[in-house]
């Protein structure tokens, strides 16, 4: 894939098992891992939102889940390889 110029896949989950996480790091280490210099590509590309929309729009969705009485609510952001940390935080 890497040769003819895939550069993002879904390969797995690392967080999942220590396979997952086993494959991830052999992938990223054979073919790289670069991250693009803008962070998260999601939320310009995918989404076409900003920073602060995406912001607003997981904490109301966390807080729906929560009104219907979903006590234990868990949120993952897509594409987190390149999710800012400090846009994480904002959102946590």
């Amino acid at each position: 894939l890497a040769k003819v110029d895939v550069d993002i896949i879904e390969a797995g989950f690392p967080a999942a098992s220590n396979d997952d996480f086993e494959a991830m790091k052999t992938i990223a280490k054979e073919v790289g891992n670069a991250v693009d210099a803008n962070g998260a590509i999601h939320m310009e590309f995918k989404l076409r939102k900003t920073k602060e929309q995406v912001i607003e729009i997981a904490r109301s969705m966390v807080s729906f889940a929560r009104s219907l009485g979903c006590d234990d609510v868990e949120f993952s952001p897509e594409d987190a390889g390149r999710f800012a940390f400090q846009l994480a935080f904002s959102v946590f």
